[in-house]
């Protein structure tokens, strides 16, 4: 029926959305380490480039992460 048909796509939309959610906060310790360790290397003065560019890409991965965060945080939570 209608109903059973709108109710399976809330639901995969549900799932999609929880799976989005999962995906990014399971992506923010691992940069977390890695900014850890992207600082490290800026201590040396013949790796700040390097550290540099390393950085730059960790700050866009983490606004890419916050925003799909934002993203799963606007969606309805039940069913």
């Amino acid at each position: 029926s209608l109903n059973r048909l709108l109710r399976s796509e809330r639901e995969q939309r549900i799932r999609y959305r929880d799976s989005l959610d999962d995906l990014a906060h399971s992506l923010k310790t691992p940069l977390a380490v890695l900014q850890g360790v992207s600082e490290n290397i800026a201590k040396r003065p013949e790796d700040v480039e390097q550290a540099w560019v390393l950085q730059s890409q960790i700050e866009r991965m983490s606004q890419q992460i916050g925003y799909q965060l934002q993203r799963a945080s606007l969606r309805p939570r039940a069913v």
